[in-house]
């Protein structure tokens, strides 16, 4: 699901969706819809007409298509900071040169192995476009949030970095950093710069034990790095429990390579 606007035909009305107050950097009626998958997810009833779970479905799809219209109708959107709508679970990662955004939250579909869904925001020349998770089934597969963005930009244009996180578990993790290039109007989701002996790659990131670093002191968790001058890549070795060998791969103008 993609929509694009131009910046000249931008009007704010006082209609359809809600303003941002100056109370508020967030538009209220996303805050409302977001809260309504909060209160599905803790229903609790005895009455076997109400099916919680499918409404919780209908207010995360409700909620998905107010912020995909918001983040493709506003251009301004991609620049705020939507602090109202961070303090109640969503994250928002914005690249440096606020470009691109990804915004993340937690569908309340699952139990200890967690559902999350995004919505990719990225500006264009003349406006902004969104796009969905191009995930098919979201309830059934998981995904995960995404907390920061790096961008390196190179000779042939610039390319982002997602730091993905996903939670299979109480105790099974996943973390990797995935890439993203926008190519004219369009948003690559697949794009693959990152080379192993198997070919190349679009993601690069493994499983790991979260109990075997439970006492770092930063959450989530963090066990890749970027190193913006380097344009490197540490990552540590994990066969499930976490390791405190690294290994590096490093940007060469065209991939990212493994340190010899």
């Amino acid at each position: 699901m993609k929509a694009i606007l131009n910046l000249s035909f931008l009007v704010v009305s006082s209609f359809g969706f809600g303003q941002v107050t100056k109370e508020s950097d967030t538009d209220p009626e996303l805050l409302a819809s977001f809260n309504i998958i909060g209160y599905w997810a803790n229903y609790v009833s005895d009455d076997d007409k109400i099916n919680s779970a499918d409404s919780l479905t209908k207010a995360n799809k409700t909620f998905k298509n107010q912020l995909l219209n918001i983040t493709s109708r506003e251009p301004g959107s991609i620049l705020q900071a939507m602090t109202d709508l961070v303090s109640l679970g969503v994250y928002i990662a914005t690249s440096e040169d606020k470009k691109f955004r990804i915004y993340s939250w937690d569908t309340q579909t699952g139990g200890s192995m967690r559902f999350f869904d995004n919505v990719y925001q990225y500006a264009l020349e003349n406006g902004t476009a969104s796009e969905a998770n191009p995930k098919t089934d979201l309830v059934k597969v998981p995904h995960g949030f995404y907390t920061q963005i790096f961008t390196v930009p190179t000779k042939k244009g610039v390319f982002y970095m997602g730091y993905l996180n996903e939670i299979y578990s109480n105790k099974d993790n996943y973390q990797a950093l995935k890439l993203f290039g926008i190519e004219g109007a369009n948003l690559n989701t697949q794009l693959k710069l990152i080379k192993t002996k198997t070919g190349l790659h679009n993601q690069l990131g493994f499983d790991y034990d979260f109990f075997s670093v439970v006492d770092r002191p930063e959450r989530p968790i963090q066990l890749i790095a970027y190193d913006p001058i380097k344009k490197s890549i540490p990552v540590v070795l994990a066969k499930g429990q976490v390791s405190n060998k690294k290994i590096v791969y490093v940007f060469d103008g065209v991939n990212f390579l493994k340190k010899k």
